[in-house]
């Protein structure tokens, strides 16, 4: 299937769809790591968490960096859709590859922070918002967001043929739907083409 397909087809595709086309990208060698060190450092300096959940970590190359830096981290959770060699050896790293659920819909999605690095445009707005009822639920304290999500035009991803990006919205609109859920923010930044968000 073709990324353009997958789009048009996103939300009604079963999971294992989904698992096949990001094992397809990393069958090609396409990394997916995507995260600005200096600033998603200044995030866990302030944040502090004991237990992180990562969406979409790919093969573990932020956890590798942050972990052996960090000794008040207990736990790293990251969920993936793509089965990918782990980069992290950290004994505190595990991850998730997606089978049967989506990753808030899992047992195991809990913890003090939350952190997505060019994951958040692979999912929908209803998704976002889920994930976001799901923080609330279990309490999360902080949320690092990196993400090349237009700031104020609805993304038009055709320029992006050969990936996963999905969402429908602005960072304006995911700005304030991050708002409207409660959360204060306390980072603010562009790198490029993407978007940093910390929130709390």
């Amino acid at each position: 299937m073709k990324w353009k397909d997958y789009r048009a087809r996103y939300a009604d595709l079963p999971l294992v769809v989904h698992r096949e086309m990001y094992d397809g990208l990393a069958a090609t060698g396409n990394s997916q790591r995507r995260w600005h060190e200096p600033l998603t450092k200044q995030f866990f300096e302030v944040a502090k968490p004991k237990r992180v959940v990562e969406l979409g970590g790919w093969d573990g190359e932020m956890a590798k960096h942050i972990l052996s830096e960090n000794d008040v981290i207990e736990s790293w959770t990251n969920y993936e859709l793509a089965n990918v060699n782990p980069v992290c050896v950290d004994p505190r790293f595990t991850t998730h590859v997606l089978d049967d659920e989506w990753a808030w819909d899992h047992a195991g999605f809990t913890g003090d922070a939350f952190v997505s690095s060019h994951s958040i445009e692979h999912i929908n707005v209803d998704q976002v918002r889920q994930i976001l009822i799901r923080l609330q639920d279990e309490y999360f304290k902080y949320v690092f967001i990196q993400t090349p999500i237009p700031v104020s035009e609805k993304p038009n991803w055709e320029k992006w043929p050969n990936s996963g990006h999905i969402i429908e919205c602005s960072m304006n609109d995911l700005d304030k739907m991050f708002i409207d859920a409660g959360w204060n923010n306390f980072m603010k930044s562009s790198v490029g083409a993407d978007q940093i968000r910390g929130w709390q």
